[in-house]
Order: structure tokens, then sequence, then C-alpha cells
């Protein structure tokens, strides 16, 4: 029987959505929940995001994660491989606030073209999907992919940054302090942490490193502040409000 671990954290929505509706399925129970909320289970179980999904200790899946997945797992049988591997792969990038931040500070998905990273995208224990061709395709494909795909990363990225304001304001940031506060040069300097484990993943030189990329999501901030603020707002209201949820995350972290 394969043994399943499922890394979550609170505050994640896709991991409140997972949770609801395996405990309301009767799955919680059939897996293994670890809550990152301590940095040793994300070293550990080599997460980039969350949830990231663990069969037989090999990374399995990365958000987005779906609750049909998960029952999909723990009842033996396999997914589908993704009909295309580099949309699959840039959809787990998007989808990590750490992943995503690397790549808008480098300017490159060099950064990200990780093994065990690639297998949680893919699913590949559970699709079969060649982990190594996969990811020379995406290498073949990076110059491409990203200029596919870094709108979409700033996008997400600048709703990280106002939701993580939002937080250390303790929920009373308003529209005209998220636009002050999102200045280039504070957006670049969230970036150099995000994208960084003391100085391991840093460029070699980071002086003024993701500029570029911090003005475009300054701009973005500053004309759709009022929706982004809404968005974190309301979610933050789903997910602290929710007392049955916390009852669910007590009852994992206290291990009874």
């Amino acid at each position: 029987m394969s043994i399943v671990e499922l890394v979550v954290h609170p505050t994640c929505f896709s991991s409140y959505r997972l949770l609801k509706t395996l405990g309301e399925k009767g799955f919680l129970n059939r897996l293994r929940i670890l809550v990152a909320d301590k940095p040793s289970i994300g070293f550990e179980k080599k997460a980039w995001s969350v949830p990231w999904l663990l069969v037989n200790g090999e990374p399995a899946a990365a958000d987005p994660l779906e609750p049909w997945e998960v029952e999909a797992v723990l009842e033996g049988r396999g997914l589908q491989p993704p009909a295309d591997p580099a949309e699959s792969f840039m959809t787990s990038v998007m989808h990590s606030s750490y992943a995503s931040s690397l790549v808008v500070l480098w300017g490159s998905l060099e950064p990200v073209l990780d093994k065990g990273f690639a297998k949680a995208a893919y699913r590949a224990p559970l699709t079969g999907v060649d982990v190594d061709k996969a990811l020379e395709e995406v290498r073949g494909r990076m110059r491409e992919l990203y200029n596919e795909w870094v709108d979409k990363l700033r996008r997400t990225l600048a709703v990280a940054f106002a939701r993580e304001l939002y937080w250390s304001s303790n929920r009373r940031l308003t529209t005209d302090d998220l636009v002050s506060a999102s200045r280039p040069e504070v957006i670049g300097a969230w970036l150099l942490a995000k994208a960084s484990i003391g100085r391991v993943g840093l460029p070699s030189n980071p002086l003024g490193a993701g500029m570029a990329n911090a003005e475009e999501i300054s701009s973005f901030i500053s004309k759709t502040g009022k929706g982004i603020l809404n968005k974190v707002e309301n979610e933050a209201n789903t997910l602290f409000n929710d007392k049955e949820y916390w009852e669910i995350v007590n009852h994992l972290k206290n291990g009874v």
C-alpha cells in the first residue's frame, strides 16, 4: 500500500479547499497530512509550494491540486499525463509564489528547472511522465515560455505581495496603503527576499535584479489595487472566519 502525504498551510486557499472537501468525504484519515508552519517540514519534503503531495516519499503533485486527484491516489488509481507538459509545468510555477518570484527575479526559467519540482508538476509517479525528457523540452523553450508567461507571473506576485502586506498590517491595509507601499524598489526588495533562503537562490550579482519586472508589478498594483485588495480580503474572510476549518487544522497540528 502506498504511503500518501499531503503538505498544507492554513493560509493557503488551495489547502483550504482540499482539507474541506477531503474532510466532507471522509478521506482525511487515509493520508498523512503535514501542516507546514515549520520550515523543517518544507525542507524535509522538498516542497516548493502548498499543497504538495508525496507518494512513497516522491513528489507526486503540486498546486493546482484538485480534491479528485488526491481521491484517485488514495483509491489506487493513476492519473492521465498532461496534454501539454510545458503548460502543466508553467501552471505549477505560477501557483508557487516561490517559483514565480525566482523566475521574475532572474528573468529566466533556469532556477526552477528542478527535477523534484517537475515530478510534482507532471504528477510523474502517477502519470508515468518521463521527467528528464519533459524538462528538456521546457529548457529548449525557456525564452518562449518566459515571454508567454511572465505577465501572468507578475500578476500572481502582485496578489502575493498584497496578501503579505495585508497580513503584516493585521488586516488593516487600505487601497491607498497598498498603492503607496508598492514602489518598484520595495517590490524589488520583496522579490529578493521571496526568492531566497538566506542568500541561497539569489543571482550572483543581485544589484538591480528583477527591477524591470518589479516596475511592472508596481504599475499593475497602482492600476488595480482596489480589486487586488478585495480579492485578498475575501479570501482572508473565508479562511479566518471558518471555525470548522480551524478545528480541522488544530486537530491535524495536535495529532489527535
